[in-house]
């Protein structure tokens, strides 16, 4: 998601004429879907693997999944006699798959006691919590559809006990098996779970191989930055014992029917205002050749 040009969390009102209070935002849902669009914003980890997808017609999302053979045409290339005709090189186009978009959401209220008492702290927890609740179920989609496709698959060691040179020869094998695949692929970041990142820092062998190539990183920014070539991302929705090696938006792509917003409303009999948000998307893949699951690490 695009980052917004938005204050977060919402300073606390100044008297201009008028007293800026909670009551303000949430008597205006334009200002809560933006605080909520800036919490998610860069945050979700489903749109680092996905690219942008082509929109959805009817609730759903048609789409190609390429397999080995699907990038080249059936007939090779000819040399060719000058004056003489192209020859013609037959193809065989792959069956479409079809997506069904979903709509993930939630919502939460605010009672009219913490409005009229500005409590700025309850209207950021709660729509920090709906953010956060929101990104955590599309990243899961987004991993779920990961391990649904056919990708390419590593057994690999686990990396508490593994030496460095063990975790590399994991990460030189994946992307070897993305370039024997010989699709013009190139992989450029490595999904893991925060236990296996933690594992890795961890290790002094490790870290000392890294600092000629990332050594703020580690030592600054306590990550492990780049890798290898692949630029290192952690999520929790990555299963405890996996990782991805991966080309970004190249894999597949997510198809938003309608993107992150919110909506508010008032329960007049219960004294509160509902603030819900929803993302209605799908996300596909259409290039399982382009990542490889490592399992066992």
């Amino acid at each position: 998601m695009p980052p917004y040009n938005v204050a977060y969390p919402p300073a606390p009102g100044a008297i201009t004429g008028e007293t800026l209070s909670v009551s303000v935002y949430l008597n205006n849902p334009t200002r809560v879907t933006r605080i909520v669009q800036a919490l998610a914003a860069q945050r979700f980890i489903a749109d680092l693997i996905f690219g942008p997808g082509p929109r959805v017609d009817g609730g759903a999302v048609q789409y190609d999944q390429v397999g080995a053979n699907d990038l080249y045409l059936e007939r090779d290339v000819e040399p060719i006699r000058p004056g003489a005709e192209y020859p013609i090189l037959t193809d065989t186009a792959p069956i479409p798959k079809v997506a069904a978009v979903t709509k993930w959401g939630g919502r939460v209220f605010v009672t009219d006691e913490n409005r009229d008492r500005n409590r700025y702290d309850v209207l950021n927890r709660e729509l920090t919590k709906l953010a956060n609740t929101i990104i955590r179920k599309v990243d899961a989609v987004a991993i779920a559809a990961l391990d649904a496709a056919p990708i390419l698959t590593l057994a690999g060691a686990p990396w508490t006990a593994a030496a460095a040179e063990t975790v590399v020869g994991h990460l030189v094998d994946a992307r070897a098996l993305v370039d024997d695949a010989d699709m013009g692929y190139a992989v450029d970041a490595l999904l893991v779970n925060p236990a296996s990142e933690a594992a890795l820092l961890k290790k002094k062998e490790f870290r000392d191989a890294l600092q000629a190539s990332s050594p703020t990183a580690i030592l600054r920014d306590g990550t492990l930055g780049r890798v290898m070539s692949l630029d290192v991302f952690k999520s929790n929705r990555v299963p405890v014992g996996s990782a991805y090696v991966l080309q970004r938006r190249v894999v597949g792509g997510i198809s938003d029917e309608a993107p992150l917003a919110t909506k508010t409303y008032r329960e007049e009999g219960a004294d509160k205002t509902w603030l819900q948000g929803a993302r209605r998307l799908v996300p596909y893949v259409t290039d399982p050749l382009a990542v490889v699951r490592i399992t066992g690490i």
